[in-house]
């Protein structure tokens, strides 16, 4: 189940009231504003990442070693997410079941990528 944007906002409103409860005070306006910038302000990029993931989840294994080739004709979000699709995707006997880190290595070697 995918969150909504209203979730992910009153999540991010959560956080800021936690903050203020640890003792960090808040003493003016721009203060304030700037920390939610901060807390929000990669929040749309991560939205047109997640996209491209749910986007390039159905392709085939050669789509998505093409996309991640292609560094010229496509974004560097759209390439991310297929490379992270292709990793989920690739069989355990190449990588071995470790952390993310490690199989993405290990998919960029396997692939050629």
């Amino acid at each position: 189940m995918q969150a909504t944007a209203e979730q992910i906002l009153e999540a991010e409103r959560q956080v800021v009231d936690r903050k203020m409860l640890r003792g960090e005070q808040f003493t003016s306006i721009a203060m304030a504003r700037g920390y939610v910038r901060a807390k929000l302000g990669g929040f749309d990029r991560r939205q047109r990442f997640m996209r491209h993931v749910r986007t390039t989840r159905a392709l085939s294994h050669a789509d998505l070693i093409r996309i991640v080739r292609l560094a010229h004709a496509c974004s560097p979000l759209l390439r991310a997410a297929a490379l992270r699709n292709l990793v989920a995707a690739t069989p355990i006997e190449v990588t071995y079941g470790h952390c993310y880190a490690v199989r993405r290595r290990l998919v960029r070697m396997h692939y050629r990528l």
